[in-house]
């Protein structure tokens, strides 16, 4: 992920793996549908010249790096 410039990521389980780097949270702030392919829109911490402004766009409908299975949210 940190040589992510643009699109839509789909990597394997393998992929994730090996891109590994601890422990690492982003926010989640929307979704969308581009070319059919479903996909969440989040924001990381790498700033504005990391990604796209800083955010980058995921598959849905697939537990993307475990993320869809580790979501976390404040209760208030």
């Amino acid at each position: 992920m940190q040589h992510y410039v643009s699109g839509i990521v789909s990597l394997t389980a393998s992929q994730c793996e090996a891109q590994k780097s601890g422990a690492h949270a982003v926010t989640l702030i929307g979704f969308g549908v581009e070319n059919n392919v479903p996909y969440f829109t989040a924001k990381n911490s790498w700033g504005t010249n990391w990604g796209e402004a800083g955010f980058f766009r995921f598959r849905r409908n697939q537990n993307f790096c475990s993320f869809t299975s580790n979501l976390v949210a404040p209760i208030f």
